[in-house]
């Protein structure tokens, strides 16, 4: 899913709909202080003034609080996609596991790229896990973990062997990349 912050549009690849999220606030919930509300356009402008004046910590710009909204509306929408059966499940955890990554949520991420288990989409999930243990423990973990997966095709070889080649460069190890 991309978010085009300009006009408030969310665009699925699966579906390759756009979604208005003007259009679909009544579907989308999102949370405030009373509970959850249906999303209005006017109540954002609200809460980001109440914000600017609070200055709420770690909220440094408007594009910062509604960056964090989108997320969450996108979050939102993602997990009523599950409910509906979706035929490409794994795509949409990987959505989410991006989500929980963006927001420094790094176990969240690894349990819903660990419900991808097999498929077209499993290296992918591996490459985005091993990312993760990268970031949140060391480098040396995550190519172990890279090392522990089996590549079924020479494609998932050639991107497993270019993830470990990131991983090493971006460490300054360059003779072991």
């Amino acid at each position: 899913m991309e978010i085009n912050n300009d006009d408030g549009l969310l665009w699925d690849k699966e579906s390759d709909a756009v979604l208005d999220v003007r259009k679909e606030r009544e579907k989308l919930e999102i949370p405030n202080e009373s509970g959850m509300e249906a999303f209005d356009c006017t109540d954002l402008a609200c809460k980001l003034q109440q914000d600017e004046i609070k200055g709420l910590t770690g909220v440094t710009t408007y594009q910062d609080s509604i960056d964090e909204i989108l997320s969450d509306l996108a979050e939102k929408y993602f997990l009523q996609s599950l409910k509906r059966n979706p035929k490409d499940k794994d795509q949409i955890f990987i959505y989410l596991a991006k989500i929980a990554d963006k927001k420094n949520q790094n176990e969240t991420a690894i349990t819903w790229l660990n419900k991808i288990n097999n498929g077209p989409h499993f290296i992918e999930s591996k490459l985005i896990a091993a990312e993760i243990i990268a970031k949140k423990e060391s480098i040396d973990k995550a190519l172990i973990f890279l090392n522990g997966l089996k590549a079924n095709s020479p494609e998932e070889n050639l991107s497993l062997i270019q993830s470990k080649t990131s991983l090493l460069t971006r460490a300054n190890r360059h003779q072991e990349s």
